[in-house]
């Protein structure tokens, strides 16, 4: 197993590690509310 993506590009890996980190930092704050 790899953890280079097979179909993103760098940009689009690091847009979609970003988006899920800010989903996850929604879902926690949602949480602690």
């Amino acid at each position: 197993m790899s953890d280079e993506p097979n179909c993103l590009s760098p940009e689009e890996y690091q847009e979609g590690y970003r988006l899920a980190c800010l989903s996850h930092a929604c879902s926690e704050t949602h949480v602690d509310a």
